[in-house]
């Protein structure tokens, strides 16, 4: 089971901020829906219903703000609507929602005294007694009653269109209206508004899932007899209604204005799987044996999707994704199917913003837009806790680093050896300050001076080996990720059997001794068999005279 964060138009068509649970392969099917993607507009002004609704954000929440031919009065339990002249025109109205073209969705009572039904709906102990009301009715900015209280949902598309849910053979179906009563889908309707017509003989489910600003078309998704379609705001169907599974890719609209002004429905039927628009142009034709799946989330800008190719496997849903082992390649696309970039083996998630990607047996690093930011050219990468990445290359390892545009990672020099000092506390770092240091002679701290001149890398750690790579720049800064705080990146590092420790730029301990390593915030230095002490700054804690780690730090222990 996952856990989704969804914002849709519900069945009574107020916007609401909701977190649900669904079975990926079986969600509960929800009638009239408004995508959040199809916005033209029209959004709720005022709802009565606090408690079961979240208001939007901006909400007017004076409920006559947008009236202007008719009021709305409250007394008691109900509303009711006037007109100018102050006369009522329907009364005893609850679960009001007021949109800012004017037009109020609302539920009428049979009674002024609220019983069975009513009485639950406004939060009164139902006494089981009395006629019940449950249905909507759509009042127009005049007051003409456009659609009678006998409706399961009504959801306001925008100015011109209204979906309409309606109780048909136990089960919820829907019907594509426009506000003057035109029938758009499906011609025989259920709403029973027919044109002569007879009803329809299966239930319906319909969905508006997009409105293209360009072409100004609206699509909406039909759920009919275990198939799926779409349909435009003509009732034109514009994706045939074959389809065993259909799933909208981009149902918050996250950058769909912005960056690919489209939407994209995952589908499959049988065994094979594709990627459709809502004007029924492919993204990713259908076939077998390959998945389509979220990259990037949908907070950011452009919208990125996964569509994975694959050896073997039987796609039997659309949310089917195949084994890594029998992932042939990965190609991070648009919504329109424009390939970003193209990974041999599975892009795996190395931390925060970064992802490893292969190419032709090589790996690099793309951050979450799809651009790369260290060219596939290294054996692999290392991931450490709160460290920078570690880099192979041709035996050897060096150290990704923010270069100067802060857009990008470079690698500046290579180590035969290199890993992350752990226990150093790099607060004491003073490399130009006085350092208090153990005097053997006297058995008392004394002050030195600190270590005030350049201390260089062995020249042959210079990157040498990537000298003619591609740099790449991205869009988005580096700097404003999490990417392992200098402050906490202090290495062991050795070249030509020689160990040193740096930090960032800064040589530490010269590249002079036989080995090194860090105990208790201090490293123990190896010279020609023997054994001593240093600081982080280079002081020296006990000399180099011990024969052995462990004498070493026995030594050690004595000073502290």
């Amino acid at each position: 089971m996952s856990l989704i964060l969804c914002s849709k138009y519900l069945s009574t068509g107020i916007k609401s901020l909701i977190i649900f649970a669904v079975l990926m392969s079986s969600a509960t099917i929800t009638y009239a829906e408004i995508n959040s993607c199809y916005y033209r507009g029209v959004g709720v002004n005022y709802s009565d219903n606090n408690n079961k609704f979240i208001v939007p954000a901006g909400t007017v929440l004076d409920m006559n703000e947008v009236l202007k031919d008719i009021r709305l009065e409250k007394k008691g339990d109900f509303f009711t609507v006037k007109d100018a002249q102050g006369r009522p025109l329907y009364q005893r109205l609850y679960d009001i929602e007021v949109y800012t073209n004017g037009y109020i969705i609302a539920k009428q009572a049979n009674s002024d005294t609220p019983q069975g039904d009513d009485r639950k709906a406004i939060g009164i102990k139902a006494n089981n007694k009395g006629d019940t009301s449950s249905n909507y009715g759509l009042i127009n900015p005049t007051g003409k009653l456009i659609y009678d209280f006998k409706y399961q949902g009504i959801d306001l598309v925008d100015d011109e269109l209204v979906i309409l849910t309606t109780q048909y053979q136990g089960h919820q179906s829907d019907t594509l209206m426009t506000h003057d009563g035109q029938v758009i889908y499906p011609a025989k309707s259920h709403a029973g508004i027919t044109n002569g017509a007879d009803k329809q003989n299966t239930a319906v489910r319909i969905t508006a899932i997009h409105y293209d600003t360009e072409s100004q078309q609206g699509y909406f998704q039909v759920d009919q007899n275990d198939k799926s379609g779409v349909i435009n705001q003509h009732g034109d169907m514009v994706v045939p209604l074959i389809y065993d599974e259909m799933s909208v890719m981009n149902d918050t609209c996250e950058s769909v204005y912005d960056i690919d002004e489209t939407n994209a429905l995952k589908v499959r039927i049988d065994n094979k799987l594709g990627l459709i628009q809502p004007n029924g142009q492919w993204s990713v034709p259908l076939a077998p044996m390959q998945s389509i799946i979220y990259f990037n989330t949908q907070t950011f800008t452009p919208f990125i999707l996964n569509h994975i190719e694959a050896s073997q496997g039987e796609v039997d849903s659309v949310y089917w994704r195949p084994q890594e082992k029998d992932t042939i390649r990965e190609n991070l696309i648009t919504l329109k199917g424009e390939v970003l970039l193209t990974s041999d083996e599975p892009i795996k998630d190395l931390r925060g913003n970064f992802y490893q990607f292969s190419k032709n047996g090589k790996v690099g690093i793309i951050n979450n837009w799809a651009e790369i930011i260290l060219d596939a050219n290294y054996d692999r990468i290392i991931v450490k806790p709160n460290q920078k990445f570690l880099v192979e290359r041709a035996g050897k390892l060096g150290l990704a680093e923010v270069d100067q545009s802060g857009n990008a990672l470079i690698v500046r020099r290579y180590f035969d050896t290199l890993q992350p000092a752990q226990s150093v506390d790099t607060d004491d770092i003073r490399v130009t300050e006085d350092i208090i240091t153990w005097n053997e002679e006297t058995s008392e701290f004394e002050a030195e001076t600190g270590l005030d001149q350049y201390i260089p890398f062995p020249d042959e750690t210079y990157n040498k080996i990537g000298e003619d790579d591609k740099q790449y720049f991205s869009s988005n800064s580096i700097t404003n990720e999490y990417y392992g705080e200098d402050t906490l990146n202090i290495y062991i590092a050795s070249s030509n059997k020689q160990y040193g420790v740096f930090n960032i730029d800064t040589v530490l301990i010269p590249f002079i001794y036989d080995s090194i390593i860090d105990v208790n915030g201090v490293f123990i230095v190896e010279d020609s068999g023997k054994y001593g002490v240093l600081g982080v700054n280079n002081n020296v804690i006990k000399p180099i005279i011990y024969n052995s780690v462990q004498d070493a730090k026995n030594a050690l222990s004595e000073v502290r």
